[in-house]
């Protein structure tokens, strides 16, 4: 399912206070715990490099999946805080989150991963909210997560490489 809805990241997420940054409520990152090793993107990079990232990409991505699903939401908002700070096809669903205004309801574990790998990638900067409005996740290019939570549930079980630090 996929829905293009005329809203906003600042409309859908009750969590961020997005003219200062700052979590309203509670606020964790999920990292890798040894970021010197860690390969982020670089369209220069080697094919190893590449294939490094791509490792890391999938880590942080397996993360944030098994955490929005034991959340029980139905739907996910995808929003955009800013401007993709690259083009987006305009025949990709996800050119209508680089658009002001504009947010995407899925529960397509597809669409989500493609806009969470843009995100590592810095091709776009976007926020994901459980339709509850109760948890906001924004991925970086720095292999990160940033995490803003109503009740301050954290994810569980961690991969050995990742770890949680209060924001």
């Amino acid at each position: 399912m996929v829905k293009i809805i005329s809203s906003s990241a600042k409309k859908i997420c009750d969590q961020i206070n997005f003219s200062e940054m700052t979590y309203k409520n509670n606020g964790i990152i999920i990292r890798f715990k040894d970021q010197g090793s860690v390969q982020r993107y670089d369209y220069r990079s080697s094919r190893a490099q590449r294939e490094a990232f791509r490792r890391n990409a999938s880590v942080l991505f397996d993360c944030f999946w098994k955490y929005i699903n034991k959340t029980g939401g139905s739907g996910l908002y995808i929003a955009s805080s800013e401007d993709a700070p690259c083009r987006v096809n305009r025949f990709d669903i996800l050119y209508s989150v680089s658009k002001s205004d504009r947010v995407i309801l899925t529960d397509s574990k597809k669409i989500t991963r493609r806009a969470f790998m843009k995100a590592l990638r810095y091709e776009l900067h976007p926020v994901f909210v459980i339709e509850n409005g109760d948890l906001a996740i924004m991925p970086t290019d720095h292999l990160d997560m940033f995490i803003a939570s109503k009740d301050g549930a954290y994810p569980e079980e961690l991969n050995p490489l990742l770890e949680t630090v209060e924001w």
